[in-house]
């Protein structure tokens, strides 16, 4: 019975083993793509922030537009309500180093100010 019981445990334990070194790998390369810091210093970001701030922050954007526009839309799962209310007068895009496959979006005022956030990924 304990022959079993300790082959049943052998079994359980590689599927297991498997899935911690699988998240660690994948946590690994968060990390070393910078796709984590990215994450982290996008979170800091606050209405009312400046673009000098965001900028110094999250680097040089990929792109800049005026509007919140459809084909950002379908990137995002969970668009936040506050990137529809802001009003913002323009956005600045980027796109998360690394593996993680995610865009942010910050709203800003006609004063250089941050109105909105917005981050999703496909």
């Amino acid at each position: 019975m304990r022959k079993l019981q300790k082959w049943i445990i052998g079994i359980l334990a590689v599927p297991v083993l498997a899935l911690v070194c699988l998240w660690f790998l994948f946590f690994a390369l968060d990390v070393a793509t910078g796709s984590y810091s990215f994450r982290h210093s996008f979170k800091q970001i606050k209405p009312g922030y400046s673009r000098d701030q965001v900028l110094k922050r999250l680097g040089s954007p990929l792109e800049e537009s005026k509007e919140f526009y459809i084909g950002q839309f379908i990137l995002y799962e969970t668009p936040s309500p506050e990137i529809y209310r802001s009003k913002s007068n323009y956005y600045l895009i980027w796109f998360s180093p690394g593996i993680s496959d995610e865009i942010y979006a910050v709203g800003f005022d006609s004063g250089d100010k941050v109105t909105g956030l917005a981050y999703g990924s496909t």
